[in-house]
């Protein structure tokens, strides 16, 4: 796990940085920390919250999120890397 970067979001698609993505989601428990979703890990993305921890969430959570749907104190409490 030492090979974790903090910010494997990037748009590259080396087997590294997948196996990095996968790794960290897996640190993170593989389901979105707002609902549980757990059914495509492909649909679980990293959201960086402001203090620069990492949270993962589902797509449909990180897109309610973004357009204010889902109050910050909701993202802010959750457990992050």
């Amino acid at each position: 796990m030492s090979n974790i970067r903090i910010c494997p979001c990037g748009n590259t698609t080396s087997k590294e940085k997948i196996d990095e993505r996968k790794e960290l989601k897996r640190v993170l428990g593989n389901k979105c920390q707002l609902c549980g979703f757990n059914k495509y890990l492909t649909a679980l993305e990293f959201h960086h919250k402001p203090s620069g921890k990492i949270v993962l969430l589902c797509a449909n959570c990180h897109r309610a999120y973004t357009y204010k749907e889902i109050k910050d104190e909701t993202i802010e409490n959750l457990q992050s890397f």
